[in-house]
């Protein structure tokens, strides 16, 4: 069986154990008119920070299937536009880039391709 996620199984867990369930609590990231989108059904991305800081996307599009919902982008903890994003967190991001052409968040929401991270949080005493 296909599945209609764009997302892996392991990842849109992973995202609904951070978010506590919620999309209300994710940062919606506004991807605009993407060239380097992974798939057509691919547009904008939400977003949450476990607890070592490390970001856990989801497209919106699967988003909107888990919680058979349109998702207002209103509605979540904030709006940032993709480049802002990347901006933002860009050094992090491309030190766990695995093709430097491809979005910078495209391999962040499959999970084969989501690279391993460090098992201590940065801010330990928090």
């Amino acid at each position: 069986m296909v599945s209609t996620f764009i997302s892996e199984d392991r990842q849109l867990c992973r995202f609904l154990q951070v978010s506590g369930n919620s999309w209300h609590n994710a940062l919606y990231i506004d991807c605009g008119n993407c060239q380097r989108a992974i798939s057509r059904r691919c547009h904008d991305l939400l977003c949450v920070f476990d607890e070592c800081a490390i970001p856990v996307f989801i497209p919106v599009q699967d988003a909107e299937q888990l919680w058979r919902t349109r998702i207002d982008k209103g509605d979540c903890l904030t709006v940032m536009h993709r480049d802002v994003f990347v901006a933002l967190y860009g050094p992090w991001l491309y030190r766990h880039l695995s093709d430097p052409s491809a979005c910078p968040l495209a391999s962040f929401h499959r999970e084969e391709d989501r690279p391993e991270f460090r098992k201590f949080p940065i801010f330990p005493n928090l």
